[in-house]
């Protein structure tokens, strides 16, 4: 049975009886997604930088898990630990944009300074990435609309590093992929652009 895990049979049959009774109680749900998921990464709870896809155990409790933050932060705004459990999922996930708008919702739904600095931080640094990839993938797409011997890839490469810096250690392995994506076509870029350097000097030496 999912969700089981930390809490055992029995706490997790109570906590559910308690749901189906006081289903206006925001704890309860926070208590429900914490147990899911700490059944698959204990002892708090915090997933790796990925998580499994919904078709593995794991996975589809922290969909569930991110299900009862919501269901949390919507009977109570002030519920500070339903962000703090939802957030390091939707990083994991690189959904950077609902990342976002969640810590905006909580830095204006809670009231301890705290937890509202550190929501702050959190929606900081996803606004960031998530601008930075927007551009880049903008740069990128501007960049193979030119003649190949008019290409610059160089800035577009400049600035994924920027970003990588601006990001640090933390960087989830979707956020990641999706950078490395990007680098891997400046690199090819580079390699056409090379290619036909060398095509156009031999030529140029033959004649």
């Amino acid at each position: 049975k999912m969700g089981v895990g930390c809490c055992g049979e029995a706490i997790w049959s109570c906590l559910q009886r308690a749901l189906s009774l006081a289903p206006l109680r925001a704890d309860l749900y926070v208590l429900r997604a914490s147990c899911r998921l700490r059944s698959h990464w204990p002892p708090r709870g915090v997933p790796p930088r990925e998580i499994p896809p919904p078709s593995e155990a794991a996975g589809s409790d922290a969909r569930s898990a991110l299900h009862d933050c919501e269901e949390a932060i919507d009977r109570e705004p002030e519920c500070a630990e339903a962000y703090h459990l939802a957030l390091p999922l939707l990083f994991a996930w690189g959904e950077l944009a609902a990342a976002e708008r969640l810590a905006r919702r909580g830095m204006i739904g809670v009231s301890d300074p705290g937890w509202i600095a550190r929501f702050q931080v959190e929606h900081e640094y996803a606004k960031e990435l998530r601008l930075g990839l927007d551009r880049a993938q903008a740069m990128l797409i501007a960049e193979e609309s030119k003649p190949p011997e008019a290409r610059n890839p160089e800035a577009l490469d400049r600035f994924l590093r920027h970003l990588l810096e601006r990001a640090g250690r933390r960087l989830e392995l979707p956020i990641r992929k999706r950078i490395e994506g990007l680098q891997q076509s400046i690199a090819h870029m580079v390699r056409v652009r090379e290619a036909r350097a060398y095509i156009t000097g031999t030529k140029q030496d033959a004649q």
